[in-house]
């Protein structure tokens, strides 16, 4: 299971006339014997975030087309650069 959330905006309103919090969950499963579970973490969490990622964008936008004002649309990300990124800052997670 892989989740992904966004948090957009002032919650209370006060300094942003928007305010978003979206999370989505993918279930993922491979059958493999040739790959370790280290591995098949290392896949899923590349490839899930890759997967999901264009579904959260997509609902963010959906989402905030609604209301007056223009829709947020969330800019593409190369998830692999973004991950290996985050790790760098948490050394204790695992390498793509």
């Amino acid at each position: 299971m892989i989740g992904l959330g966004v948090e957009l905006g002032d919650e209370s309103l006060a300094t942003k006339p928007v305010y978003v919090k979206a999370n989505i969950i993918g279930l993922f499963h491979i059958e493999s014997d040739e790959l370790s579970d280290e591995q098949k973490e290392v896949f899923f969490k590349v490839n899930g975030v890759a997967i999901l990622f264009p579904y959260l964008r997509g609902l963010v936008s959906e989402l905030t087309s609604k209301g007056s004002m223009n829709p947020i649309i969330l800019p593409t990300m190369n998830i692999t650069v973004l991950l290996a990124e985050l790790d760098k800052n948490n050394p204790k997670t695992i390498q793509p």
